[in-house]
């Protein structure tokens, strides 16, 4: 979250913005945020370089926890595939002992089910893991890769334009290493 106006004036010093390129929230009485910063209906706060409000986790993701959030997904991604694998390789086992598919269908729907299951989780966990990398290796949030149109500091650059970037490996620091790290004077 955006919490105090130290952390903003030290922020905006260190990255060159002056305070009349700098927004103000209308929902937080005016105050000034940095340029990534979006307020979040949800949460009720403006979240540094906001990223989008995830309901699965039910937080906002954004500077300080987009890395936990990418390790989310990972972890995710790797503990369905996981369990896939155990679902597919006890379908495939049972139809060593058993003559036809209907038999092992008997025996192991559960298994089955449960696979179809995974499989479908494992794609949809996969893709956001695959979608976040790329954003992290590219210094963009969901946000602006949605809202490139709309948002201000976006809307009068060439489509597909990416200001942030720093090189693949200064974001994944930033993301990784310097999330939630404040700047002072």
């Amino acid at each position: 979250y955006v919490d105090d106006d130290d952390a903003d004036e030290a922020d905006a010093e260190s990255s060159g913005e002056t305070e009349l390129e700098r927004e103000t929230c209308q929902r937080c009485d005016g105050r000034a945020i940095p340029t990534r910063a979006k307020h979040c209906k949800v949460c009720g706060h403006c979240v540094r370089r906001f990223d989008h409000h995830c309901f699965w986790v039910g937080t906002c993701v954004g500077e300080r926890n987009h890395g936990r959030f990418w390790m989310f997904l990972a972890t995710q991604t790797a503990a369905t595939a996981h369990a896939a694998w155990i679902s597919a390789t006890g379908i495939v086992g049972a139809g060593a002992y058993h003559r036809t598919w209907g038999e092992v269908w008997n025996e192991n729907y559960a298994s089955v089910l449960a696979l179809g299951y995974f499989y479908v989780f494992l794609i949809f966990a996969g893709f956001l893991l695959v979608f976040h990398t790329y954003l992290v290796a590219s210094g963009q949030t969901t946000w602006e890769v949605s809202r490139e149109r709309s948002i201000s500091y976006l809307r009068n650059l060439p489509r597909g334009s990416h200001p942030f970037d720093e090189g693949v490996q200064v974001n994944i620091r930033r993301v990784f290493c310097d999330a939630g790290v404040r700047r002072r004077r």
